[in-house]
């Protein structure tokens, strides 16, 4: 089953973001971890493997999204964000991977022992997220990207740890 979800783009245009479901249609909170009760097995799986991402293709061949950007938010994250960086994360075309990518990829697995996922989300992951975002926004070049797409394959296939891409002041979690 194909879950469509409203997300912001460059300059602010809504468009649908493509995803394959992994939650049951219930509503609850927006962010989700590795215990969520609303997961399905094959749900669990999916995300496990980041498979559920596969169908953001089709905004790509859309031209929707980048290769290369921050990911697309909801309507309501973006408008929670403080001015200054919302104008300045909406000044390009959001994309699949990026320094936040990078850094939060494990996300699901962080809140799974948190009580309020959400809650937790919105004061610790977020405000270092959308951080990375202004960073990368602002300092984006073709030689970014390239060890942008070096640590998501080492992050991904050989050791978090090997490829350090961050600015130098950053501390993460």
């Amino acid at each position: 089953m194909i879950y469509r979800s409203k997300r912001i783009g460059k300059g602010g245009k809504e468009f649908v973001l493509y995803k394959l479901r992994t939650m049951s249609e219930h509503g609850g909170t927006p962010t989700a971890s590795t215990n969520d009760p609303r997961l399905t097995k094959i749900g669990k799986w999916l995300r496990r493997w980041k498979i559920d991402e596969i169908l953001t293709i089709i905004n790509l061949i859309k031209g929707d999204i980048n290769i290369f950007g921050c990911r697309p938010d909801t309507p309501e994250e973006i408008d929670s964000l403080d001015n200054h960086i919302r104008n300045i994360v909406l000044t390009r075309k959001p994309g699949i991977i990026s320094p936040a990518t990078i850094w939060n990829y494990k996300e699901d697995e962080i809140l799974a022992d948190k009580e309020d996922a959400h809650a937790y989300y919105c004061k610790v992951i977020k405000p270092i997220k959308y951080q990375l975002n202004k960073w990368y926004t602002l300092y984006k070049t073709p030689w970014l990207d390239l060890r942008i797409l070096l640590a998501y394959i080492c992050r991904r296939f050989i050791s978090p740890k090997k490829f350090n891409i961050f600015p130098k002041d950053f501390n993460g979690l």
